[in-house]
């Protein structure tokens, strides 16, 4: 991860993004999702690359606000949701929030957080 997000190593930060900006936002999500298993007995791949920048589990958390036109055009979807389910796993509901719209074919409709669609 680079400097340019401007994240630190503690605090509440939030994002939203829609489609390809997503991968803006990836690499962080694949850092809190590698931070986590390995503080949780996993392997730990943190000494395979330089790891300049770190985030404390405990102080740190993540809100993710996620728009895509089709669940097929999700990038980084099936990762964001392996983080979601191991924040629970591991009891950490604080690290990582993730609100997703996703479309429903084009139709210009979304799924509310019941699952109904809604207009917008």
């Amino acid at each position: 991860m680079g400097r340019g997000l401007g994240i630190g190593q503690t605090g509440r930060h939030v994002a939203f993004t829609a489609g390809t900006g997503v991968l803006v936002f990836i690499d962080l999500v694949a850092h809190l999702l590698i931070r986590l298993l390995a503080a949780n007995g996993g392997p730990s791949v943190l000494g395979l690359y330089q790891e300049s920048f770190t985030v404390d589990l405990d102080k740190f958390s993540f809100e993710f606000y996620t728009s895509f036109t089709t669940e097929d055009e999700a990038i980084g979807l099936d990762m964001i949701e392996m983080l979601v389910g191991a924040c629970k796993r591991f009891n950490m509901p604080k690290l990582f929030i993730h609100h997703s719209n996703i479309s429903s074919k084009g139709t210009g409709k979304r799924l509310d957080e019941a699952g109904y669609f809604q207009k917008f």
